[in-house]
């Protein structure tokens, strides 16, 4: 402790309140005795504290540190003051060495604690004398530096120090508290700063702590003294870092991993020195919260731009996980914490990442494809006649790439199916406009038929089930059309028959229904519309060719063909016209019938067959004589025939429908009788 060690009233080996003129005649004295070489010493050097060698220039220093009122004010604090016995009684066994006496007589003196200005030079000198053995053999004893600091602090009293000034300093002296309080402070530091965090030092903490007993004013002042530079040496590292975020934000990690590093030492300094909710503190620990997490955000923002060049989570996490272990506003942390939770989906999508990178070939070339086909508003005639090999391309294109996509994310994966069902919806509506514009369905299903193997969203599949579906119906009915009619286009022209020809008319009226009723039955389930206009244009021609059968050849035995043409639904004219022909037909069918008036004849058989003389007439009428005629059941049946028979036909001779029932049970019976 130089500034007691050497303290100018020691080296001039004089009390605190003396005189100008007592300090001006001792230094006179001392280099008159020192002009004649001889040493000098005084009651006052203290065996306790270090020795001293008086010198010309030492002498000279001293005398020139307390020229002023103010500066021998401020030294005098730092040397004792003999103003009462028990000052005197504790200064003289401590001229003899002994330490411990005069510490224990003047502690007595306070064990109450400094309540007057009686009491003040015991507490002063009690500081001084702890202070001044805290340094021994070049080592500190930070014990009795403590309770040094800690009397010194019960003395820097402003009306103790004011009744102290009035015994030591001239009366026109005045106090200016802040300018002694400072030199008191540079004095310490000089001192004790060189050993803060040393081996066998000091804390910062612990030295600030020292300060515990003074005014609240002294302690703000050591402690923004002390932690100054540190606050200073934090803002220029973040000054430097943002200026290398910003110019390098791909490198902000680097500097803000060096942010950390260089800013830890001169943190945890102010962590000693201050608590973690003082207001300087907390300012400098946000601005350097921020800092880092601004790194973070930098290099981040930077790299997810990219195409995986740099994965930028776990370096950007690690920044903001140190960022917000500073941050101690609710402002700063709650922002860092929302970047944390970014980071870290982003470092939990990672493996999702590397499968999205392994497809962005394929994926970029089917979107490239999308672009392509979606960017005509509308096709040209020439590209609507090529749409079903378009759409098939399209297909076939994607169809490999999409399979290499859901292979790498899975069947169910939400990007794939999204992709997939873009191209499935692209292929189906360019389909679509060609089945529109063309009426034509089989290339159509063909290339459906393809689409349906791709992947498609719910909405999607439900769309393309139901276009698939009246695509088929579509289909199906174009081919029964057709069938039907083409089978028209076979109906000759009635006006220029020959006789040969009109023979033939039965057949194809019967040909016609025949081929055409299970497809017209096909049709009115899906259009009931069209099958009636297609079901009267089939019954017009096939009464048309009937009619001109039967005028023709005056034959009335083919009316079981009139019933198959009224199964056919027709518009209600041509009804009439059927219903007015039927009529004809059934008078003309009684006219041609006689009952015959033997057993010679069949009744039942002519009524069916037009004739006695038609051929299956005579096939049964042989069976009759020659088989059924030869036995006594035959006989029983031959002889019930012909009296029920004339009854039968007179009833039902004129219905075609039962003509027409009879016709088909008998005809079996001919063919195998014949």
């Amino acid at each position: 402790m130089n500034f007691i060690h050497y303290n100018p009233f020691r080296i001039l080996g004089l009390p605190v309140d003396a005189s100008e003129r007592e300090i001006t005649k001792r230094i006179s004295d001392l280099e008159l005795n020192m002009e004649f070489g001889k040493q000098v010493s005084y009651e006052t050097d203290f065996p306790c504290l270090s020795s001293l060698q008086r010198s010309k220039d030492l002498v000279r220093e001293a005398a020139s540190r307390i020229e002023t009122s103010e500066s021998r004010f401020i030294y005098s604090l730092f040397w004792f003051w003999q103003r009462n016995m028990y000052d005197e009684l504790a200064l003289d066994v401590l001229k003899s060495g002994n330490v411990t006496k005069a510490i224990s007589l003047l502690e007595g003196q306070l064990s109450a604690g400094v309540k007057d200005d009686n009491l003040f030079s015991s507490a002063k000198n009690l500081a001084v004398l702890y202070m001044a053995i805290s340094k021994q053999n070049g080592s500190y004893n930070f014990e009795k530096f403590s309770k040094g600091m800690t009397w010194a602090g019960r003395s820097f009293n402003e009306d103790l120090l004011s009744f102290y000034a009035k015994h030591v300093a001239d009366k026109n002296f005045k106090i200016q508290k802040q300018k002694i309080i400072g030199f008191f402070i540079d004095e310490i530091e000089k001192t004790i700063i060189p050993l803060i965090d040393k081996p066998n030092g000091i804390t910062l903490s612990a030295f600030i702590t020292q300060f515990s007993s003074f005014p609240e004013e002294t302690r703000r002042q050591v402690t923004s003294r002390l932690i100054g530079k540190h606050i200073t040496n934090i803002e220029n590292f973040i000054k430097t870092t943002e200026q290398a975020r910003k110019k390098s934000p791909k490198n902000a990690d680097k500097a803000g991993k060096k942010l950390f590093k260089d800013t830890s030492t001169d943190l945890n300094k102010l962590k000693e020195a201050l608590s973690l909710d003082d207001f300087q503190y907390q300012a400098i620990a946000d601005k350097l919260a921020e800092e880092l997490f601004d790194c973070s955000v930098s290099y981040y923002n930077h790299y997810i731009d990219s195409d995986g060049e740099v994965d930028p989570g776990d370096n950007a996490l690690w920044l903001a996980q140190n960022a917000y272990s500073i941050a101690t506003g609710i402002k700063s942390q709650n922002r860092i914490k929302e970047g944390m939770l970014v980071y870290e989906r982003w470092i939990s999508g990672k493996n999702e990442r590397k499968k999205q990178q392994k497809i962005k070939v394929d994926y970029d070339y089917i979107v490239n494809e999308l672009n392509e086909v979606q960017k005509f508003d509308e096709f040209t005639e020439l590209q609507i006649n090529t749409l079903p090999e378009l759409a098939q391309k399209f297909v076939n294109n994607c169809k490999t790439r999409l399979d290499n996509i859901r292979n790498t994310l899975g069947s169910n994966d939400k990007t794939f199916l999204d992709i997939s069902s873009a191209v499935a919806d692209t292929a189906m509506s360019m389909c679509i406009c060609f089945a529109n514009e063309k009426d034509e369905f089989t290339r159509i299903l063909r290339i459906f038929n393809i689409i349906v193997t791709l992947a498609m969203k719910g909405d999607v599949k439900k769309r393309f089930d139901e276009n698939f579906r009246i695509l088929k119906q579509q289909a199906r009915i174009k081919k029964d059309v057709s069938v039907i009619v083409t089978a028209l286009g076979t109906v000759p022209n009635l006006n220029n028959l020959e006789s040969h020809e009109v023979t033939k008319l039965p057949e194809m009226v019967e040909s016609l229904i025949t081929l055409c009723k299970p497809r017209l039955a096909a049709i009115k389930d899906e259009d009931y519309e069209l099958y009636k206009n297609l079901s009267s244009a089939v019954a017009n021609n096939a009464l048309g060719m009937f009619i001109e059968y039967a005028n023709r050849t005056h034959d009335m035995t083919k009316v079981h063909l009139m019933a198959m043409i009224g199964e056919l639904e027709m518009e209600e004219s041509l009804r009439q016209r059927y219903l007015t022909n039927q009529k004809v037909m059934r008078a003309n069918l009684v006219t041609s019938v006689r009952l015959p008036t033997s057993q010679s004849k069949c009744y039942i058989a002519t009524m069916v067959y037009g004739s006695h003389d038609a051929p299956e007439v005579l096939v049964l009428r042989s069976y009759r004589d020659n088989v059924l005629s030869k036995n006594r059941l035959g006989r029983i049946f031959i002889k019930a025939y012909y009296r029920y028979s004339p009854l039968f036909v007179k009833k039902f001779g004129q219905n075609i429908a039962v003509c027409s029932l009879v016709k088909r049970l008998l005809d079996p019976i001919v063919r195998r009788l014949a």
